[in-house]
């Protein structure tokens, strides 16, 4: 751990040293691109020791912040807390920071979540070798090492979401957080609900995709790449070893137990001269077996001892009988593969053009139900539809209204009284709901109906509508006063007077009487041409 020091001016600074930093060629710029962004005031590169001095920040613990929340509100402040550092992860650039976890994020006075010692961590890595990512992260990161597989800008956009939903789920989340499969499901469903309450075009919901996509290539390579790293004298224990038979030369324990993992129906066999003269099964041998879990068996005395030190034959392990042979998936109807099906029926179907390549879900309802009678696994119909529209360019109307609805919400004024039990929607948010659908080149005339359809569907009622019905009665306010009395007070009477009657905030009655003022003088101003 670092230590509180004084600078040279009197400032208080924080000096740490890190052990283990890789030579790499751009060690030297990425560290001056951090003195530059202020994230370090000076660094000291001793052999493989980096010493580096900053501002000693003071900020609350962000575990400590969550702790006395309630659900809703640790959900709503573990979405303020993605968006805005995965901007500061994205301010890093390639470079990244290798341990993004509570010790390493903090929360400033005003606002600021600042990322600590960032380089001075990914110094220690390399941008793509495999290396101790933290000391104190522990259960906040998806392991101790990063996979070679990843880099480390993609190893940071994943812990920080890791670390968000576990600080959303509470406690008892960040505790005990459970096994990988389990935080990449609470993963997609805190991706999924942080969509929903996303303002569309908002840097959140460009995280939110970012992070999506890094989970899908997380899970594409499989959660064993997030086994921790081989202790020493287990990495350094070496066998001759076989695959079905097939031997595949001399490999570290670690391999060893990542093929096991990865091919777990295959016989895994390993050998050395220790093992006595036959290979035996890869989960039953001291290194390999404490790598995958399994039970080591000691191994059996050289005596005695092989002739060579080449290992003996190895056994194919017999063919299974055909009775016994599991029978193969079945194959959709044709021999069609289903993305071929969902093609070819989405082919079939004319899509409205003249809807701007907008696709209402009345257009999806029937191919849905017939690639499902092709032979199409019903939990893959969706993704397949979904994913040939995108290749088309196409939209689908109903995640558009999900999106154009949240716009609205968003806009809600929630300082006026309801009128009629319909909260008023800013103009700017109603005429954002339309462009929503718009922009994807549906005529501007089926767009504002479909947005009054959505307002009347979440009762609510447009700024526009509510003022055009208040500012009669703002002019009728006015009349009903001394015209000669002074302008401003006789605008904030009648706005009393307004305020009185609707129960609203004297300052928007103001503000509907002078623009009642700007539409009359407009109105004068039209006439006398």
């Amino acid at each position: 751990m670092g230590e509180k020091i004084d600078g040279e001016d009197g400032s208080t600074l924080y000096q740490r040293i890190f052990p283990g930093v890789r030579q790499q060629d751009r060690l030297d710029e990425l560290l001056d691109a951090a003195r530059q962004r202020g994230d370090l005031l000076s660094y000291e590169l001793d052999g493989r020791d980096l010493t580096v001095r900053r501002p000693w920040y003071e900020g609350q613990d962000l575990p400590a912040i969550f702790e006395g929340l309630s659900p809703t509100d640790r959900a709503e402040h573990a979405r303020v807390l993605f968006e805005r550092v995965s901007a500061a992860l994205a301010r890093l650039g390639d470079g990244g920071h290798g341990a993004v976890h509570p010790g390493n994020v903090r929360l400033l006075e005003g606002g600021e979540f600042r990322l600590l010692d960032a380089v001075a961590n990914a110094t220690r890595l390399g941008r793509r070798a495999r290396g101790q990512s933290g000391d104190a992260g522990g259960r906040w990161l998806w392991g101790s090492a990063i996979p070679q597989e990843l880099d480390v800008a993609r190893w940071d956009r994943l812990c920080l979401l890791r670390l968000t939903v576990l600080l959303a789920g509470g406690p008892e989340s960040w505790r005990d957080p459970g096994p990988p499969q389990s935080v990449a499901d609470r993963c997609r469903q805190f991706i999924a609900a942080s969509r929903k309450k996303a303002i569309p075009g908002s840097d959140l919901l460009d995280a939110l995709a970012t992070a999506e996509e890094d989970l899908h290539q997380l899970l594409a390579l499989g959660l064993e790449v997030l086994a921790p790293p081989a202790p020493a004298e287990a990495s350094a224990s070496r066998y001759h070893y076989a695959c079905d038979g097939e031997q595949q030369g001399e490999l570290p324990a670690a391999e060893i137990a990542r093929r096991v993992a990865a091919a777990p129906a295959s016989d895994h066999r390993v050998w050395s001269p220790e093992l006595g003269d036959r290979w035996r099964p890869a989960r039953e041998v001291g290194a390999v077996a404490r790598l995958i879990g399994g039970t080591a068996v000691p191994p059996a005395p050289p005596s005695p001892p092989p002739p060579a030190a080449s290992p003996p034959p190895v056994e194919k392990p017999a063919p299974v009988p055909a009775e016994e042979a599991e029978p193969a998936a079945p194959e959709p109807p044709g021999g069609e593969h289903p993305a071929e099906i969902v093609a070819r029926l989405m082919s079939e179907r004319k899509l409205p053009e003249e809807r701007g390549r907008v696709v209402p879900a009345a257009a999806i309802a029937p191919i849905r139900r017939r690639a499902i009678d092709a032979g199409v696994p019903e939990d893959q119909v969706e993704p397949l539809i979904s994913a040939w529209l995108a290749a088309g360019g196409y939209r689908r109307e109903e995640i558009l209204r999900q999106q154009a609805t949240m716009l609205l919400e968003a806009g809600k004024l929630k300082d006026l009284p309801p009128i009629g039990g319909r909260f008023a929607v800013r103009a700017s948010a109603c005429e954002g709901a339309v462009r929503v659908f718009t922009s994807c080149g549906m005529a501007e005339k089926r767009a504002r109906r479909l947005v009054g359809e959505l307002l009347d569907q979440e009762r609510l009622v447009a700024e526009s509508e509510v003022r055009r019905a208040w500012l009669e009665r703002a002019g009728n306010a006015l009349d009903s006063l001394d015209p000669d009395g002074e302008p401003e007070r006789r605008v904030v009477a009648a706005a009393e007077t307004i305020a009185g009657e609707l129960k609203a905030p004297p300052r928007w009655a103001r503000r509907w009487l002078r623009r009642w003022q700007d539409e009359q003088r407009l109105e004068r101003a039209a006439g006398s041409f």
